[in-house]
């Protein structure tokens, strides 16, 4: 019994460590081009270009948000299942 208690805590691990890096890597790039669209924000000339701009960031920020918040989830649950096999 404890062997499968091991193999199960393995894969879970293994499995939330995947979802865990698959949202890190999704935050990183929002993150970026996010970043990235703040420069071009700064040197947009036209205003109406810069209006579309900067419902994109907006739209960009609450994905980030979004993104955020399922991680922590995602690292909460970790912990939790991790806790519960200790």
């Amino acid at each position: 019994m404890l062997f499968v208690i091991q193999i199960f805590r393995s894969i879970s691990q293994e499995s939330f460590s995947v979802d865990i890096q698959q949202i890190e890597q999704q935050l990183q790039e929002l993150q970026q081009r996010a970043n990235k669209l703040r420069q071009q924000i700064q040197q947009d000339t036209d205003p109406t270009i810069r209006e579309d701009d900067i419902k994109t960031l907006e739209d960009l920020e609450k994905a980030i948000q979004s993104i955020q918040s399922q991680l922590q989830s995602f690292q909460s649950a970790e912990q939790n299942a991790m806790n519960a096999f200790e």
